[in-house]
């Protein structure tokens, strides 16, 4: 969710991060992308996702928890790059749907009512809500593609 919310991503391009993109930034985490977004259109760069840190309250920052997840799976992961997996037997890549079904329980855990937004209103609810604290259009749009 954290990653959601920082990154205006699709559950499709969250599902394809991928460690062989990864690099951790005194500024944050970036993922260059290695497979084609769902939204790719030829003629354009693919973009670098960014997660900023949030260093006001290290529970709430998408780096540290990233950070531990990398750590925490490394066992589970064997040979596989994908940044995202099944938390069952054996352990392989989640699909866009798995992200999109984890945020949606997320949003439920938070009070959410999920009969009425989904796992694609994350995307939504950030970019406004960084419109209402002053952040330009012009970087919303460059945050969200």
């Amino acid at each position: 969710m954290l990653l959601a919310l920082t990154c205006p991503s699709h559950s499709a391009d969250i599902s394809k991060l991928n460690l062989r993109g990864y690099r951790n930034t005194p500024e944050g985490a970036v993922f260059t992308p290695t497979a084609l977004a769902k939204q790719f259109r030829l003629g354009r760069n693919l973009k670098d996702f960014f997660y900023p840190r949030f260093v006001e309250n290290k529970r709430l920052c998408p780096v540290k928890s990233l950070t531990l997840y990398i750590e925490r799976t490394k066992e589970l992961r064997g040979n596989n790059d994908q940044l995202f997996i099944s938390f069952i037997k054996p352990h392989h890549p989640v699909t866009s749907s798995t992200i999109a079904r984890w945020l949606k329980l997320a949003m439920e855990s938070a009070g959410i009512n999920t009969s009425v937004f989904k796992a694609h209103s994350v995307r939504n609810a950030s970019t406004s809500a960084a419109a209402m604290q002053g952040v330009t259009t012009e970087d919303i749009l460059s945050a969200a593609d």
